[in-house]
């Protein structure tokens, strides 16, 4: 393939890093694990506001779950060339020893920053479901015998598990823009006669739309939690909000 059609996508490709495989694995496993609902099934005592806009996207979790783990082999393919159409060989001019298979170094300060992130905020997530117990659930609810949770990572935050997520898109993001996935799609369409003008601008804009579409979602979300654990809470709930003043992130909201 010509030189000159991997102009557009900056860098040349890099062999896989043992170190990052590892990591990519570990945050596929994070986010199945948060995005499964541990109390899908509610009970006649339980409460439940029935959302507009959010509800549609609940469906959409059970598929999502896969997303990472999808994500992660098809990034470690394109990295490693195991993907068909283009040969990473051709493009950067090295030896099938420089490109094919997978080394113990070399993971991109970006790349390594993004996936200590999500792994965090993965985290961050699931001790917060943890700490919720039977509390927690995908749809918004008020369980039977319901109580005001104030302990763990709801200390600092009154919505932990969301800042969780948050870290996580914001990962993603990051980490779709900065891989070897994004350029094999750019070969692959130069390839076959698709030349996109700034490819690299485009892909930002559009994640960087849905970012904040979902991040719209999401606030959307937490004040009508808040506003029904108000309505169940009353006076605890304003002491609550006083003892934690903020909602997703300290210092900041």
């Amino acid at each position: 393939m010509p030189t000159q059609q991997w102009a557009s996508c900056r860098t040349p490709p890099q062999p896989q890093p043992m170190f990052e495989i590892i990591l990519l694995a570990i945050s596929s496993v994070l986010w199945y694990l948060c995005l499964v609902d541990p109390n899908a099934k509610l009970t006649e005592s339980d409460r439940v506001s029935h959302e507009r806009v959010f509800a549609l996207l609940l469906p959409l979790a059970s598929p999502s779950k896969y997303f990472m783990a999808l994500y992660g082999i098809a990034e470690i393919c394109a990295g490693s060339n195991l993907l068909p159409f283009i040969d990473l060989e051709s493009i950067s001019g090295g030896s099938s020893a420089d490109v094919r298979g997978v080394v113990l170094s070399h993971i991109s300060p970006v790349r390594f920053i993004a996936l200590t992130v999500f792994i965090l905020g993965g985290s961050l997530r699931l001790w917060a479901m943890h700490t919720l117990g039977t509390f927690f659930t995908f749809n918004l609810s008020i369980r039977s015998s319901h109580t005001l949770i104030r302990t763990g990572p709801y200390r600092w935050v009154r919505n932990p598990s969301y800042t969780g997520l948050s870290l996580m898109g914001f990962a993603v993001h990051i980490l779709h823009n900065s891989g070897h996935l994004p350029r094999y799609f750019i070969l692959l369409g130069a390839r076959i006669g698709i030349q996109v003008s700034n490819p690299r601008l485009l892909l930002t804009l559009a994640w960087a739309a849905n970012f904040v579409f979902l991040h719209y979602l999401l606030r959307e979300r937490i004040i009508g939690e808040e506003r029904m654990l108000e309505g169940e809470f009353k006076e605890e709930w304003k002491r609550y909000k006083k003892d934690t003043p903020y909602r997703l992130l300290p210092w900041i909201w």
